[in-house]
């Protein structure tokens, strides 16, 4: 699929490959023998001298044949290549993605507080923390004119549990556990909420044992998987960890061997995640899916390429276009204060009421779960600068909404 993010670079480069050869072609298809040279050579070989009988005029369908393949070249490439220069993936279903809720979309929202103390040694508790984030508590008047948004945007649905619960065995044996399975009953965090769920596991060690943790473990109402190794070095081990590069390559070879599509998730960086020294985190994105406030997978990775740690949810299995209300229109539920607003660094005992400007317009994606599934939700994300009565310096603040109409 033609994905060309340089306006029509992509194909000034195509049509420059292209365009000699054809012409050699063309030219070589065009050329008509010297008629002397033609006359001898026959008058060689056979003795006989050239005769001109009446001869039938013909159209001449090879230089209109060498034209229309021209035509025909440049024609695909403007059907393969989509407006905006990159391909949209087709809608494999129809359906109607979920209205993100308030706490799903302050979940991304900057912190007022510190991060928790991390996981315990428990194979369905991750030491991977994604904290959720809060309101700005005072009020900020906003002013400003949003660019225009998009007609119509995409919204994904995620595998689900489907995708990796029933194979949780042979993902065992992919990341070097052989063992039975296992069903352990426990709270998940997904997003912003925390549920009772029961989860398949494959494990080795860990309490009541004095062997280190090695476990992986897929909830059955999420397929959200947690993988942790307890034997690798730990903050104070002398091994340094992995340079970013090494990271990411052995994180996405990890990561193919349990089945997901790691050749084509993104690296999002530098992280703001929370992780010890001995590791290197890696972020990855979801392919084909623009900015979300939640990634695909988190990985640690330990020296010698091991993978520590790892939180991953399942890639996404359909998509479907829906229509956009206006931007001025979701603009306006904000500056009416309608939906809640973020500010960065503010963390002070009583937050003032502000003043902001609206500067930045885009689509971003929020991950929304549901009884009925795993979704990326599109949002609107309005964000700029504000001031505040005592406090030095502005803010960035940051507001999201959804694309579409309650």
């Amino acid at each position: 699929m033609w994905n060309d993010d340089g306006g029509d670079d992509g194909l000034d480069r195509e049509l420059q490959d292209l365009g000699p050869l054809m012409m050699r072609q063309h030219e070589v298809e065009r050329a008509v023998p010297d008629p002397a040279f033609t006359a001898q050579l026959r008058q060689r070989l056979t003795g006989e001298t050239e005769t001109r009988p009446h001869r039938l005029r013909f159209p001449r369908l090879v230089p209109i044949f060498g034209a229309a393949a021209v035509l025909a070249a440049v024609a695909i490439i403007f059907l393969v290549r989509q407006p905006g220069g990159q391909s949209k993936p087709v809608p494999a279903a129809t359906w109607r993605p979920p209205i993100p809720s308030s706490p799903d979309l302050t979940k991304s929202y900057p912190l007022m507080g510190g991060l928790g103390g991390g996981g315990s040694g428990n194979p369905t508790v991750s030491r991977i923390e994604l904290p959720n984030g809060s309101p700005y508590p005072g009020r900020l008047r906003l002013t400003g004119t949003p660019s225009s948004g998009p007609a119509a945007v995409s919204a994904y649905r995620l595998a689900g549990p489907a995708f990796d619960a029933p194979r949780v065995a042979a993902l065992g044996r992919a990341a070097g556990l052989n063992g039975a399975v296992t069903h352990i009953s426990n709270y998940e965090s997904l997003g912003a909420q925390r549920r009772m769920t029961l989860w398949n596991v494959v494990s080795r060690g860990g309490m009541p044992s004095r062997l280190p943790l090695k476990s992986i473990a897929v909830s059955r109402r999420s397929g959200q998987l947690i993988y942790h190794d307890f034997s690798l070095p730990g903050d104070r081990s002398p091994a340094r960890p992995p340079v970013p590069a090494e990271a990411l390559a052995a994180a996405r070879a990890w990561l193919a061997r349990l089945g997901w599509p790691a050749s084509r998730m993104g690296a999002i960086g530098p992280s703001v995640l929370a992780a010890p020294p001995g590791v290197t985190q890696v972020v990855l994105d979801w392919p084909g899916v623009g900015p979300a406030d939640t990634p695909a997978a988190i990985i640690w990775v330990a020296a010698g390429n091991r993978i520590a740690e790892a939180l991953i949810l399942p890639p996404v299995s359909a998509v479907t276009v829906i229509r956009a209300v206006s931007s001025s229109a979701a603009w306006q539920r904000v500056a009416r204060g309608g939906y809640p607003i973020g500010v960065a660094n503010m963390i002070v005992a009583r937050p003032p009421d502000g003043r902001g400007r609206l500067e930045t317009t885009r689509v971003n994606y929020v991950f929304e779960a549901t009884p009925r599934g795993l979704y990326l939700v599109p949002v609107y994300r309005f964000g700029g600068t504000a001031r505040f009565p005592g406090v030095s310096g502005s803010r960035l603040w940051f507001a999201l909404v959804p694309v579409t109409a309650r």
